[in-house]
């Protein structure tokens, strides 16, 4: 992973997601926060992708999943990329 991008996730998430910025008023705080962070060289001009874009989900709230899954086990018959 890039560092660059490392940084400013860690810098960026706590940020967003600090609970003191809710403190003294109405708004309830996000349960769920999503990042962008674009990197790498640009794939295609004028398309706005990056060969090592990410997109980042930071759930606070637990009760926001609602389910998950477990990959299956890679079957023998084919190879693995």
């Amino acid at each position: 992973m890039n560092s660059t991008v490392t940084a400013e996730y860690q810098a960026a998430i706590p940020n967003v997601t600090s609970e003191s910025d809710y403190a003294d008023t109405r708004k309830k705080p996000f349960d769920t926060v999503r990042g962008v962070f674009r990197a790498g060289r640009v794939l295609y001009p004028n398309a706005g992708f990056r060969e090592k874009n990410q997109i980042r989900i930071c759930i606070r709230n637990l009760n926001c999943i609602k389910g998950y899954f477990h990959p299956p086990k890679p079957l023998v018959a084919y190879s693995i990329p």
